[in-house]
Order: C-alpha cells, then sequence, then structure tokens
C-alpha cells in the first residue's frame, strides 16, 4: 500500500458480506442474479462517493470477478482494469461425462506432489449441492480448532518469506473475518460449479472479449488459479490499443496472495503497468475532485 499510494489515491473496498462490511443474508439462486446483485452493490458505492468516475478498478481473487463484470456494465467509468488473480474467467471445456478424461490432465496444485485424489471431487460436489460452507464449521468450532486451522492454512498458502509479526496479524484478522455470520461467500455456489468454473463465465464473447477499456491481469508464478483460469481474453480482446496498454504480469515466488507472497514486485509490477495512465484514450468525464471524495466518505461512514 505504500509505494502506491505515495504515487495514486487508494481507495481499499470491502466486497459486501466480506471483511469488515455489513453481511445481509445471500438468498438468490440464480446465478446471472447472482452476479447482478453484487455488481449493482459496487455501483451504489460509487455513487455514494460523490459520482466517483475516471478510475482504475482493481480486484482479486472473487473480487476480480466482480470487478470485471462491473466494468463490463458501467465501463465509462472505468479507466482501466486489473485483474489480480481473479477467479471466474474461462468457460468450463468439459462435460461431467468427460471428467474422468479431464482428470487425467489436472496438474497437481503448485507446491505439492499429487494433484488431489478423484473421491474429493465427489465430496465436493455433494458440498456444493448442499451448500455448506466451510466457514459454517468453523464458526461452530471451539476456538482453539479455529487457531489449529488457521495455523495450518496459512502455512501452507503464504508462500511468500513474511514477518512472523505480519503473518500474526494476519491470521488473526483471517479469523475474526471468517468467523462472523455467512453472507455472500454463498453466492460462490450460486454462481460458479464444483468445479470452480463460474456458470457466468468472464470470457463470454459480451463480456471481457468486447471490453474497450485496457485489462491487466497479474498472476502468481505458482498461482493455483491458474488450474481453473487459463484463458485467452487479451488475445482475443478487441479494444483497439491494447498493444499498448494491456498487458500480462507473472509475480516472482508467488501463490495466489500476491500482494502478501512477494508485496515489493507485486507494487512494482502496478506502478510499472499504471507509468503510461494519463496515456489511456478516455473519453467519458475526468475524476471528481479529491475533496469531494473525501467528504463524500466520510459522509458514508
Amino acid at each position: 500500500m505504500k509505494p502506491l499510494s505515495e504515487k495514486y489515491r487508494l481507495i481499499m473496498v470491502d466486497q459486501l458480506g466480506m471483511g469488515a462490511s455489513s453481511r445481509p443474508d445471500f438468498t438468490i439462486t440464480d446465478a446471472e442474479e447472482g452476479v447482478a446483485y453484487l455488481v449493482d452493490w459496487v455501483e451504489g458505492w460509487r455513487k455514494s462517493m460523490n459520482n466517483l468516475t475516471g478510475f482504475v478498478l482493481a480486484g482479486h481473487s472473487f473480487g476480480g470477478f466482480i470487478s470485471g463484470h462491473y466494468a463490463c456494465k458501467y465501463p465509462e467509468h472505468v479507466k482501466k482494469l486489473l485483474l489480480l488473480s481473479p477467479f471466474g474467467i474461462p468457460k468450463r471445456h468439459f462435460t461431467d461425462d468427460e471428467f474422468d478424461e479431464e482428470y487425467k490432465k489436472i496438474q497437481p496444485f503448485p507446491g505439492r506432489e499429487k494433484k488431489p485424489p478423484k473421491i474429493a471431487f465427489k465430496i465436493i460436489k455433494m458440498i456444493w449441492k448442499k451448500k455448506w460452507s466451510p466457514f459454517g464449521a468453523l464458526r461452530a468450532s471451539p476456538g482453539w480448532i479455529n487457531d489449529y486451522y488457521f495455523n495450518k492454512w496459512a502455512k501452507r498458502r503464504i508462500v511468500g518469506d513474511v514477518p512472523e509479526e505480519e503473518l500474526t496479524d494476519f491470521k488473526s484478522y483471517m479469523k475474526e473475518v471468517l468467523t462472523r455470520k455467512g453472507s455472500v461467500e454463498y453466492a460462490l455456489f450460486v454462481i460458479f460449479d464444483h468445479y470452480c468454473f463460474s456458470k457466468v463465465p468472464l470470457d463470454d464473447v459480451d463480456k471481457l472479449q468486447k471490453l474497450n477499456i485496457p485489462i491487466t491481469f497479474v498472476y502468481g508464478d505458482r498461482d493455483w488459479m491458474k488450474l481453473v483460469g487459463n484463458h485467452t481474453v487479451l488475445e482475443t480482446n478487441t479494444y483497439p490499443h491494447k498493444e499498448e496498454f494491456s498487458k500480462n504480469y507473472t509475480v516472482e515466488n508467488s501463490d495466489h496472495h500476491l500482494y502478501f507472497d512477494n508485496p515489493q514486485q507485486f507494487a512494482q509490477i502496478i506502478l510499472e503497468d499504471l507509468a503510461n495512465l494519463d496515456k489511456i484514450p478516455y473519453p467519458h468525464q475526468q475524476p471528481a475532485n479529491v475533496e469531494e471524495i473525501l467528504k463524500a466518505d466520510q459522509q458514508s461512514r
């Protein structure tokens, strides 16, 4: 955050139902309706920020998925889209009957010697059907079980050289956040299938392929999202200036959590990518006055 904030005004937004935001019940059962619900929430937030426009929109993982759909619906407000190890880009290219052949092609998750056993997918399918969130089990568990789980999770998922005190704070934060009331996490069961492919994928012909603004993708070199994220968006996108402004970067020594695994290079890549931001053709109105944005932010709080 520090090197980015020295050059740009950063606004870090908790997606509805996550982080420390409010946690409404999520009862939607249709995938497209679920996406529209989350996209319209972002648009409502934008309006509350004094109709903020002309901004760079960045989203990580599921946040990248929602950011992509937002940019497709409201491209007039987005000057550039940064998708950071995003979820939900490609279509599923196989049927349930073809899964046995597809399983033979699956590679182990980065950093592991073996790929998930085939029975794991059957268990996940059952969990998906019943919408059993793993966080639901954590909420019903004693504190020591939560501590054990988050210690194991952090050891497996955070691959960078993170200072011990920061890792301790991160585990504490994740425990507080993930054991709160369930909300938009249940949207995952509606919008995605049990293979982790979206029912409303972003590489549909009417989504990112036709988006007329620059798109940059950033993945880790051992990013597990690539296992469900191979796509050709930058090749098929019709934006006329994509050779100059749309990029694809890889963060070294990093898995899915780019900002934690290698924060220095992660920030360096974003600064490099935005170095020619002022040159991007942008026919829409310019961003609101910074003082007005801050005033609107205080009022919204």
